[in-house]
């Protein structure tokens, strides 16, 4: 069966869920959290610090030790944590 992982990145933890099955049926395999140890998320535009190193080192923990595919994959983040741009794409003949 094919297997996909969700992953969600807060400011305080790492949350990845593995799935199974068909796109008709599927199943939760496998639930992961790992809470982060600063407490403190990084404010916008400041420079990479141990917050960050956290988030790598725990996806990266996550992703040995369970064994998870990194092949599809699926990512969350906050909204308030991304850069969010409407943009107007002009429609072309097609020539």
């Amino acid at each position: 069966m094919a297997q996909a992982i969700g992953l969600e990145i807060t400011a305080n933890a790492v949350k990845a869920m593995v799935v199974e099955g068909t796109p008709k049926r599927f199943r939760v395999k496998d639930f992961i959290v790992r809470r982060m140890g600063g407490g403190n998320a990084p404010e916008a535009g400041a420079e990479p610090s141990s917050a960050d190193t956290d988030i790598v080192t725990l996806v990266r923990e996550i992703f040995s030790k369970h064994r998870l595919p990194r092949s599809s994959l699926v990512v969350s983040v906050r909204a308030q944590d991304c850069v969010i741009r409407d943009i107007t794409v002009p429609f072309v003949r097609p020539d």
